[in-house]
């Protein structure tokens, strides 16, 4: 979070390097019912892969919950950015929506219609039928097992109509894997998500001192985080509601 105000920069990492190892094959492994190894991609698809960033977010009646809190708030120490969406900045090489999750049975309706389709079109006139946006939309279909989250993801396929400022490289904390990265700016007009509030989180050290001293950044940032926005209004900062954690 600080880094992000600070820097006025909104980061988005690659694919490849987040915690779900069936990230880059969900849905062809559940479409052609088989395990697909990674390695054995052409070079053409693994380049393509990595040029497809994402940024998870959660439905909002989760802002404030300890599960989230604990899970990925940094055992709660530290915070949540909620974001206002710019439902016209949402286009081909931008796309926003919510996660669907298989069910507990890890049978998922909406890639069975698919897989149907695709089997019947093969069995009848005996062409492979292809989804050409689900290279892109495979992304927002996962396992039952991270259903508790309801993730909201932001997926940005990296193109000139994206106000991309810095493109680079990095060893994951989490995972040690070699993954891109890129830096957009923080509010810039033409991206769907407007930082509106940060939720300091339940054991966030020196919280009271770190919410003001936060929303005096903030003041100071006011000229690069909301010139050419549409919103004018300062992102508030509040503390969780959430006092009976340790």
């Amino acid at each position: 979070m600080f880094f992000g105000v600070n820097n006025t920069s909104f980061r988005m990492n690659g694919i490849v390097g987040m915690n779900d190892k069936t990230e880059i094959s969900y849905v062809d492994d559940y479409l052609n019912d088989f395990n697909n190894d990674v390695s054995n991609l052409h070079h053409n698809t693994i380049s393509a892969i990595n040029n497809r960033y994402i940024s998870s977010c959660s439905q909002s009646s989760l802002n404030d919950n300890l599960t989230m809190w604990r899970l990925y708030g940094d055992d709660s120490k530290g915070a949540c950015m909620i974001y206002k969406i710019q439902r016209e900045n949402i286009k081909n090489h931008v796309l926003l929506h919510k996660v669907s999750y298989a069910d507990r049975d890890r049978n998922h309706p909406q890639l069975e219609f698919l897989k149907l389709t695709i089997n019947d079109i093969k069995n009848i006139l005996g062409l492979k039928f292809v989804y050409q946006k689900l290279r892109y939309w495979q992304h927002f279909f996962k396992p039952f097992d991270y259903s508790t989250e309801k993730e909201v993801r932001l997926l940005v396929i990296d193109s000139d109509e994206i106000p991309i400022e810095k493109r680079d490289w990095m060893l994951t904390d989490s995972h040690s894997i070699i993954a891109p990265y890129i830096d957009i700016k923080l509010n810039h007009p033409e991206f769907p998500l407007i930082l509106s509030e940060i939720i300091l989180g339940p054991k966030c050290p020196e919280i009271k001192v770190n919410k003001f001293q936060l929303e005096e950044l903030l003041r100071r940032k006011k000229s690069e985080l909301f010139t050419g926005n549409k919103s004018s209004q300062m992102t508030k900062v509040s503390i969780s509601k959430i006092k009976n954690y340790r």
